[in-house]
């Protein structure tokens, strides 16, 4: 390894440790039901036969109330064992499972609920890094992951109880193992994505239309394609069937898929009473132009009105606002000059993107939906500031920050020592 290469390995490393930090630092904090958790974490606790006493909602000692909708409301009673959300797969929940039963088996612990989507961040970030290698740089793929780490919806969706981080750490994995030739544990990678929340089939079809695209009229080729759908179709049902048996309100894997279905397709109405506040449907076209975030929590002071805590499902503008310039560039050079980070980028992005126009047609849409294709952006992005100078690449990083410490929920950090100083 050349001492350039060191210097850039040990910056990856930097960037990662203080990408955990920042997740870490008041994970704890809100103590209570953060947008969806309120299903997933009763889901997992259900799962882990644990049935704690209902925790009180606390913010800085003080009592707060919380406007949601129990679990109970939503799918009735179910018996302790079983994943009762079950238009989701359960692999995500099962983690959070084990989680809680290991360190919190004796009262809710968001915290710990929390944990395992903070690791499968830098799981995600990790196979960021090793595809973006593929095409970039070491010092290009340190920028990359410099900004998805800090991307807005990107950071809020890794450090809460939510299925999407497990989805997109997995298809990730999957991702970089397959473009690193190791097809069988890619394989393994993209059943673990599906398994976490269905979306992950777009990571998997993704490849799929990059194969295709990128097509070499040989046996090889397409053995190997027929090998990642085949062998992925069978792990994921296998591993589901499995699950089932643990878990499943119904041990029939025929019958579970098709209460899934039924479950994505007809539970819509609860959503928008599940936080507080209206959630704003929305639709993919929205998410381009950043439009009708979704609010996760805010709580603030009755006495003065200050805001101390403001959490919302919302893209850094940076990042979302370059989207259509950048699909345009890499989009030309993948058809004008086959330039294969241009075309692995554009397929990806798309893929993962355009389905969402489809699904719009018989389910609601929501901007969080949109983490799936960030990191692709974050590429695209990355692929065209390289052509960039170096003080704009540098400027550009600091407003990365700029918006991360702007959107940064935990208000009344700013609050507080301001009142104790002006009294």
């Amino acid at each position: 390894m050349t001492s350039e290469s060191a210097t850039h390995h040990r910056l990856f490393i930097i960037i990662l440790a203080i990408s955990l930090l920042s997740r870490l630092f008041l994970l704890n904090v809100p103590a209570f039901a953060v947008f969806d958790e309120s299903v997933y974490v009763d889901a997992a606790y259900n799962i882990a036969w644990l049935e704690p006493p209902p925790l009180e909602p606390i913010f800085l000692g003080s009592r707060v109330s919380v406007v949601t909708v129990s679990p109970v409301e939503v799918y009735g009673e179910y018996p302790l064992g079983q994943d009762f959300n079950y238009e989701h797969p359960p692999l995500a929940k099962v983690i959070m499972a084990f989680f809680v039963w290991v360190f919190s088996s004796d009262r809710v612990s968001y915290f710990w609920a929390r944990v395992p989507s903070v690791l499968m961040s830098l799981v995600a970030l990790v196979s960021f890094y090793g595809v973006c290698l593929n095409f970039l740089d070491r010092k290009y793929s340190c920028l990359a992951v410099f900004v998805l780490s800090f991307e807005s919806l990107f950071w809020i969706q890794s450090r809460i109880a939510v299925l999407d981080i497990y989805m997109l750490g997995f298809m990730l994995l999957g991702m970089w193992l397959y473009l690193k030739g190791y097809v069988g544990c890619s394989i393994l990678a993209f059943s673990l994505s599906i398994l976490s929340k269905t979306v992950g089939v777009l990571g998997l079809l993704a490849i799929v239309v990059y194969e295709a695209v990128s097509w070499k009229p040989d046996r090889e080729t397409l053995s190997r394609i027929l090998y990642l759908v085949g062998g992925s179709a069978t792990v994921t049902f296998l591993v589901y069937s499995v699950l089932m048996q643990f878990v499943g309100v119904s041990k029939n894997p025929f019958e579970a898929l098709k209460m899934m279905s039924f479950g994505l397709f007809s539970r819509s109405d609860w959503a928008s009473a599940i936080v507080s506040g209206a959630m704003p449907i929305s639709q993919p076209w929205n998410w381009l132009m950043n439009e009708k975030p979704i609010h996760y929590a805010w709580i603030f002071d009755p006495k003065t009105g200050a805001v101390m805590l403001d959490m919302w499902g919302r893209m850094t503008p940076a990042v979302i606002f370059l989207a259509i310039p950048i699909l345009a560039v890499v989009g030309y050079r993948a058809i004008n000059h086959r330039e294969s980070v241009a075309t692995f980028t554009f397929i990806s992005f798309m893929v993962m993107f355009l389905p969402y126009f489809l699904t719009s047609l018989v389910r609601e849409q929501f901007l969080h939906h949109m983490v799936a294709a960030v990191p692709m952006l974050v590429l695209g992005i990355t692929y065209w500031l390289r052509d960039q100078p170096k003080p704009f690449q540098l400027g550009y990083l600091g407003l990365i920050l700029f918006c991360w410490i702007w959107y940064y929920p935990y208000r009344f950090l700013w609050y507080l020592p301001a009142l104790s100083f002006f009294g």
